[in-house]
């Protein structure tokens, strides 16, 4: 019984320093605890290591799913952030902005922890001013009349700007946009 609990606890701690991006120290080390041991949970924190040390983006994503059925919202959260900035270098600028999503709800969850990693969109968001100035607004609750009126363009033209914003950043709706406006995409407001 000793030895699993040696087990569990190193697997922690390997976990601790793979949340404080030393992953490329502890991830081979947590794999072998993970072999070891028996349960979900250091598999899943062997195959989260796995994959930030590949910068493996489904891997990532995975990771975090498994991370957030488990209940464990914080770690979850952090393993979708390492998630969105691969998809986002991958060029899947829609997953990502999802992902981001999902890790800042999670985030809002479990606000009481204490994170090794903040939920921060750091990358670019590839939209045009216009989309920009567009995105704010409809955030901000203004419907689509009321922005065109503000930026002198039809409803229409607004709508499908707003309509090319929500493809772009993943999301479906005004308080979908006004959550992950909120949630640290500062490039929109930029």
């Amino acid at each position: 019984m000793l030895a699993f609990c040696d087990l569990v606890g190193e697997a922690n701690c390997l976990y601790v320093l793979v949340r404080l991006d030393r992953v490329e120290e502890v991830a081979e080390r947590l794999a072998e605890v993970a072999e070891a041991s028996q349960g979900d949970l250091t598999a899943t924190f062997a195959a989260h290591a796995r994959a930030a040390a590949d910068q493996h983006a489904e891997g990532l994503a995975d990771a975090g799913e498994r991370l957030a059925r488990m209940g464990l919202n914080l770690y979850a959260s952090e393993a979708l952030v390492q998630a969105s900035d691969a998809y986002r270098r991958d060029s899947d600028q829609r997953t990502a902005a999802r992902l981001l999503v999902w890790a800042s709800e999670l985030r809002a969850l479990g606000d009481e922890q204490v994170s090794a990693a903040p939920v921060v969109d750091a990358g670019p968001v590839a939209l045009t001013r216009r989309e920009r100035e567009i995105a704010v607004l409809a955030a901000q609750g203004l419907a689509s009349k009321e922005i065109g009126d503000r930026l002198y363009i039809s409803r229409r033209t607004a709508e499908n700007h707003l309509a090319k914003v929500y493809d772009k950043l993943g999301v479906r709706t005004r308080v979908e946009l006004a959550r992950l406006l909120d949630g640290g995409v500062h490039a929109l407001a930029s």
